[in-house]
């Protein structure tokens, strides 16, 4: 019986950690979104691509 508890507790533990994650990723990469969308708006992509580049 606590065997079975405990594997039901690391369910929930892992469920949560993978919700956790997925908001995690998608907060990120509205992060990067926002970010790349304000470089663009200051420089057009390829000059960035080329002042990294150099």
């Amino acid at each position: 019986m606590i065997e079975f508890e405990k594997f039901l507790v690391f369910r929930r533990l892992k469920s949560c950690l993978h919700i956790f994650t997925l908001v995690y990723q998608s907060n990120f990469l509205v992060c990067t979104d926002t970010f790349a969308m304000l470089l663009e708006s200051y420089m057009p992509y390829h000059e960035l691509w080329l002042s990294l580049l150099q």
